[in-house]
Order: C-alpha cells, then sequence, then structure tokens
C-alpha cells in the first residue's frame, strides 16, 4: 500500500520542521483534475440527447475544476519559496536504512 499526503499535510510539515521537502514526492493535482475533467467530458457525451442534466448542473464541478487548478498553482510557488528559505535537502538523508 503506498502512502500519500496531501500537499497541505507537507506544507505544513515543511514549516514546522523548517526542512524543505523534495518536490517530487508530493503527489500530482493536475492529474486528479484533468481525470475529473474527463469523466465530466465522458458523461456529458454519453449523455447529450437525454435531459437528465443541464448545463447549469455542471457549473460547480467546473468551479472547482478552475481552483483546484489555481489553488496548484499557488501551492507550487510556496513549495518554491519553502525550498528557497530552507534549501533542497539531501536525498540520502530520507532514506530508510
Amino acid at each position: 500500500m503506498k502512502l500519500t499526503f496531501s500537499p497541505y499535510t507537507v506544507l505544513a510539515a515543511s514549516v514546522q520542521l523548517k526542512y524543505s521537502f523534495p518536490s517530487k514526492s508530493l503527489p500530482n493535482i493536475q492529474n486528479t483534475r484533468d481525470r475529473l475533467l474527463a469523466k465530466v467530458f465522458q458523461f456529458r457525451k454519453d449523455n447529450a440527447g437525454t435531459k437528465l442534466a443541464t448545463d447549469e448542473d455542471f457549473e460547480l464541478l467546473y468551479c472547482y475544476a478552475l481552483v483546484t487548478g489555481q489553488t496548484a498553482k499557488e501551492l507550487d510557488t510556496s513549495f518554491k519559496v519553502i525550498e528557497k528559505l530552507y534549501g533542497l535537502p539531501d536525498e540520502d538523508i530520507l532514506k530508510l536504512q
């Protein structure tokens, strides 16, 4: 089982510990957001002729996707600031022996 942590948890830990974590260890928000948009697109395509859902029904999902994308960009900026403050960690320190 692979453990994944939210970017907010990693950012909070970085600030609290005064230690930057490698950016590649963070989950990618963009992939999840893109999968959501693909599923919404597929649903709309499959149900185009029906009255199952209207454009207005999808407004909240699109707003969520938009805000998620903006939040991901701001998180990337925050992690870059943390890296500048505390430097990049040595990869060997993070390995369990």
